[in-house]
């Protein structure tokens, strides 16, 4: 997994060669930006000094050397907080596939990065020791990167993480815009319509901050419940339209989820009072949050309790998936991960 995650930020300057559209340059800088983001959460488990640490920003500078073990631990722990490697550290081609698949354009990339990287393993499959491995297999992946001319700018990634940013303030806006509509609705009695119903976007922005707002103590719940990595796979491509989530893993966690914020009761049971408050503290009025509240309610009723509660969970969040879905309220995926880019 370590060498999915270096592998990462070079397949996306793969990207640039097959592609040198600015489409194909994004999916590598949003990659970067994303991945980067997990360096300082892996420092101490990797056994990184300072020093190393501030070099590896610098991953694709010809000046970067990558000949320190840690690094390789370091890559190891990166990609499995997305699940991108398999338990021998060697890369998930589908997981690798699919999450270069879901930023922009990703699709022009996805496969020649997961066959650049294979490539590069097996040159370095006899080494036993996962961490030197994936060390000199991300070397190899840096290296075979700059011959094809595709490695990416740090000006690049720095300019995607301002646009998260700009993007971020501009969705606060549109939020304490809503609310102040919401204020105004006695004022002209033609518009009360508009001003109870949101619009799409701005359900999708709200929908995006309940979103990581549900998941801030995530990290305590799979301490508690000791998950899985597939569970990270699946709360980063939670809000697409055509993944469904099977694990049972998964719906322990979201009821771990729920259960910290007071949304269930000791039976597994919304509290509606509860869950409505929370949605409107995010952003969303009362009409909006009644509707996500009653769609959780309807998905509750088509599962009845069982005695598997975290499988029961789990039909019911894939219930309500699909329905907000239907709504076109799902969150943008790029600016949901910008956000908890951002925001941990």
């Amino acid at each position: 997994m370590v060498a999915s995650y270096c592998f990462l930020f070079t397949a996306i300057v793969l990207a640039s060669i097959s592609n040198p559209v600015r489409g194909t340059a994004e999916v590598m800088s949003h990659v970067s930006a994303h991945f980067g983001k997990t360096l300082e959460e892996c420092r101490e488990e990797s056994g990184l000094t300072a020093e190393i640490m501030e070099e590896f920003k610098h991953f694709w500078s010809d000046d970067f050397d990558i000949v320190h073990r840690e690094l390789g631990c370091a890559i190891i722990c990166m990609s499995n907080k997305f699940s991108l490697m398999k338990d021998d550290s060697r890369i998930h081609h589908v997981n690798m596939h699919d999450y270069v698949k879901s930023f922009p354009n990703g699709e022009v990339l996805a496969a020649k990065m997961v066959e650049l990287i294979h490539n590069c393993e097996k040159k370095y499959d006899d080494i036993e020791d996962d961490c030197t491995r994936v060390m000199k297999s991300a070397a190899c992946f840096k290296q075979d990167a700059k011959k094809e001319g595709i490695a990416p700018e740090v000006a690049m990634i720095e300019a995607v993480v301002e646009k998260y940013k700009t993007q971020k303030k501009i969705n606060n806006l549109v939020i304490s815009e809503h609310k102040a509509n919401m204020s105004k609705r006695i004022v002209i009695v033609v518009f009360i319509y508009l001003a109870i119903e949101p619009s799409t976007d701005a359900s999708q922005d709200i929908m995006k901050e309940l979103m990581v707002n549900f998941v801030k103590a995530f990290d305590i719940c799979k301490k508690e419940l000791d998950l899985p990595n597939t569970v990270h796979a699946d709360f980063y491509n939670f809000w697409k339209e055509e993944y469904e989530i099977t694990h049972r893993q998964t719906g322990c966690a979201i009821k771990c989820l729920s259960a910290k914020l007071d949304l269930i009761d000791p039976e597994g049971k919304l509290r509606h009072g509860n869950a409505q408050k929370f949605a409107m503290e995010y952003g969303a009025d009362e009409n909006m949050a009644n509707q996500v509240v009653d769609l959780i309610h309807a998905c509750e009723k088509s599962f009845p309790s069982n005695d598997d509660e975290c499988m029961r969970i789990l039909n019911i969040t894939n219930c309500f998936k699909t329905e907000i879905h239907k709504l076109k309220w799902a969150p943008d995926m790029i600016l949901l991960v910008g956000e908890i880019l951002l925001e941990y």
